[in-house]
Order: structure tokens, then C-alpha cells, then sequence
């Protein structure tokens, strides 16, 4: 009877174990990409997720994680770039040209947080030839050395595929809007690892038009509105799911959404009316009427916000801004959620 009971004990102990969630270990490594480019502002995305802008036109050095949009296999980077010469005195309009002189160099590096090693993939070199009216790819790195292309959980065929015309809008943190050409490229990875995105099997591909802004708008003003009651348990509710996978990418050891945001400087205190800090939320911002307002849409036109961001606070002694620049998603049944929080600059 002893060992029965013991049996039926040990039985129902596992079937408790059963019904709890998982706990899976946050990545041990992250992905970053490092940009070296001449003559262009551009703005860089992976899998079409929009990550960070450049607005160095001579030469820029841009190095930053991309854990956030890497997926298992084939991964595609995106750069959409205006070649700027200057600025027209009469009109006040940018000019743009491609030239000698214009380049892209992308690595792409696997870092191990905890050995440090790093494994970087040279994907791309290419330097435009205004005689040959193309882009030349290079078989060296900018220091001369033979780009690295493979191992064994990262490489690169070296291949990519340039636009030709300004098929492409450029649209800047500070709402600035340009005709912009495109470069695509490849990398992959072996990581099982990666989570997906929790709104990757909800979001509907959204068309800009007047109605898709309004409901944008008035998804802003609903969580304006939010902050301004300062209930932050009800926006860490819409955004747990976000934050659990920023947990599990950016570090190493917080094991939720909860335990992510809580680590941050304010905490959920960041998102109050007045912070901890003193910075103060101020009324919805719009550079120009909606109809105007610079609305990108990415992530294969599922996700959307508009730049700058209407949401900010303000230090009321020092006129301090900070923005949080939320992008939303629209389901099949009409709702509009939170996709992210966009920390790219």
C-alpha cells in the first residue's frame, strides 16, 4: 500500500509540473549588425522590422543589436537610402544623386554573452561606379582583408539586390520624409532559441489611407489616455507579452515581462503622468495634420506608427523631451494592440 500511495503521489506531482508553463532559457548570444556607409542617410531593417536610422551623409559607423527581428533560417536586410549632395538654397529641397563614392559594408555578428566569442560575417561591400552606372561588390573588407562569409550557425551568400529607382520612402525619427532606394541582402542563422513575435499570427497588412490614419490616431489617444489615468498594471497587461520576449533576448537572466520592465531605471513609473524623474506627460503631438503626418508603415505593412512620436514627457524646468515611440497592429476583428515599443533611433 506504501508504494502505491507513493506511486500515485509521485503520478499526481508530475501531472501538477505538467500544467505549468515552461520556463525556457533566455539566450545565451546575441545578433548585432555593424554599418559602415559613405554618402547616404538611410534607415536599416531586418525581415522588413524597422530597427534604426543614420543621418551621417558623409560617413557613417553604425553598430547595433538586432536581436529583436533575427528569425530562425533566412533573414533579410533591408537598407532604404537617400543619397544626399546637399541642399538647393533656392527651394530649400534636399538633392540626391548616386555617385562615386557612395558604399555600404554590413556585417553581421553572432556574439556569446557569456564567452564573448564573436563570429562576424562580412555579407556585404559594395561601392557605387558612376562609369559602370552600378554598384560593385567588393571581395575585401574596407581593410583589405577577404570577407568571412561562413560558419557554422552564421553565414552569407554575399548576394543582394538594389532597387535601381526611388521606389522607397525614407522617413526619419523627425518625421522627415524621402524618396529612397532599396538594398536587400541575406544572412542565416542555426538558433532554435528565437522566439516569434506575439503578433506575427494576429496583425492584418494595413493600406495607408485616410480611415487606417484615423483609427491609428484614435489608437494613440486610447493609450494617451492610459497614461494619463496612470493605470501602468493595464499597460503592463498589453505589453507583458512584448516584454517576456525582450526578457528572453536582451538578457540573460530576468525570466518575464515583469521582471524586464521592473528592471529598467523607472520601472512601470516611467509610463505615470508625472515620473519619478519629474518629466511630465504632455498633450498628443502632431508635427502636421494627420492626413500629412509622417506614417510609416513595416513588417510587410502589419505594423504601424507615426514619426515623431505623438506620445512624449517633458521636465517642466528644463524642457527635457522623451519620447516612447509604441507601434501598433490591427487584428482580423478590428482592434488595434500595441506590436512593440520602438527603441530604434
Amino acid at each position: 500500500m506504501g508504494k502505491l500511495l507513493k506511486l500515485i503521489f509521485v503520478t499526481l506531482s508530475l501531472l501538477a509540473l505538467a500544467k505549468e508553463p515552461a520556463m525556457a532559457d533566455n539566450m545565451d548570444h546575441g545578433y548585432y549588425a555593424k554599418i559602415v556607409s559613405e554618402g547616404s542617410a538611410w534607415s536599416l531593417r531586418v525581415n522588413d522590422l524597422h530597427l534604426r536610422d543614420n543621418v551621417e551623409v558623409g560617413f557613417g559607423n553604425s553598430t547595433g543589436n538586432i536581436g529583436r527581428a533575427v528569425q530562425p533560417g533566412r533573414n533579410t536586410v533591408s537598407i532604404l537610402f537617400a543619397p544626399i549632395t546637399g541642399k538647393n538654397p533656392e527651394t530649400g529641397e534636399y538633392e540626391q544623386s548616386l555617385r562615386d563614392g557612395v558604399s555600404f559594408e554590413v556585417t553581421i555578428e553572432r556574439l556569446d554573452f557569456k564567452t564573448r566569442e564573436s563570429l562576424e560575417v562580412n555579407a556585404l561591400h559594395i561601392v557605387f561606379d558612376e562609369e559602370k552606372n552600378r554598384f560593385v561588390n567588393w571581395p575585401q573588407t574596407r581593410f583589405g582583408q577577404d570577407r568571412v562569409m561562413r560558419f557554422p550557425l552564421l553565414w552569407s551568400e554575399g548576394k543582394f539586390e538594389f532597387s535601381e529607382q526611388q521606389t522607397e520612402k525614407l522617413i526619419l525619427a523627425n518625421g522627415q520624409t524621402f524618396d529612397a532606394y532599396r538594398l536587400d541582402l541575406e544572412f542565416y542563422v542555426d538558433d532554435k532559441q528565437l522566439w516569434p513575435h506575439h503578433w506575427e499570427s494576429q496583425a492584418v497588412p494595413l493600406e495607408d489611407t485616410p480611415e487606417m490614419r484615423q483609427e491609428l490616431w484614435s489608437a494613440y489617444q486610447e493609450l494617451h489616455a492610459l497614461f494619463q489615468s496612470g493605470d501602468t498594471e493595464e499597460f503592463f497587461r498589453r505589453m507583458e507579452q512584448s516584454w517576456a520576449r525582450a526578457a528572453h533576448i536582451y538578457t540573460m537572466n530576468l525570466k518575464s515581462g515583469r521582471e524586464f520592465i521592473e528592471d529598467t531605471r523607472m520601472g512601470l513609473a516611467t509610463y505615470q503622468p508625472v515620473r519619478p524623474d519629474g518629466k511630465t506627460l504632455q498633450p498628443l503631438f502632431l508635427a502636421s495634420d494627420l492626413q500629412n503626418a509622417a506614417v510609416q508603415l513595416y513588417a510587410n505593412d502589419r505594423l504601424a506608427w507615426i514619426r515623431p512620436g505623438p506620445i512624449y514627457w517633458e521636465d517642466p524646468d528644463t524642457g527635457e523631451r522623451e519620447w516612447v515611440s509604441v507601434v501598433f497592429f490591427k487584428t482580423p476583428t478590428g482592434e488595434w494592440k500595441i506590436a512593440e515599443i520602438n527603441i530604434g533611433l
